[in-house]
């Protein structure tokens, strides 16, 4: 149940899709700069990959794998990303750059279900806490 919810709230392939396309064409990096954050990214490598692309773009920096891997090398983050291999995937998982805003738009639709879903999810803790509190401690002598 965890597992088909944790999966509902994020797409991995969309994410990769939409990096990956911001590394092939400066078009796609427009496109999302005007739609997403950082955080709308689920997965934390590619809030990292995405918050130093949106460095770059301010800087007037092209945007490509050969910029993004010297400025993660120069920050020692490269590993933690998962190195020139794996942004070499993100470019290589891309079907066309083309549907950057179709990408975008399901890492935006995402990311609001895990924004609604996460207070929803503390609320109903808190409230099964409460109702079964009695059971748990026990009163005061």
């Amino acid at each position: 149940m965890l597992s088909q919810e944790v999966e509902r709230l994020q797409n991995i392939e969309a994410e990769q899709a939409s990096l990956g396309s911001m590394l092939l064409t400066p078009r796609a990096v427009y496109a999302s700069v005007e739609s997403l954050e950082p955080g709308d990214y689920y997965k934390t490598s590619h809030r990292k990959i995405y918050q130093l692309i949106l460095e770059l773009f301010n800087k007037n920096i092209a945007v490509d794998l050969v910029t993004l891997s010297e400025e993660l090398q120069n920050r020692n983050e490269l590993l933690d990303i998962g190195g020139t291999t794996y942004l070499t995937q993100l470019i290589n998982s891309v079907p066309t750059p083309e549907n950057i805003e179709f990408y975008n738009q399901i890492i935006k639709k995402r990311s609001n279900q895990r924004k609604i879903h996460n207070p929803t999810r503390s609320i109903m803790t808190i409230n099964t806490i409460n109702r079964f509190s009695n059971f748990l401690i026990p009163p005061p002598p």
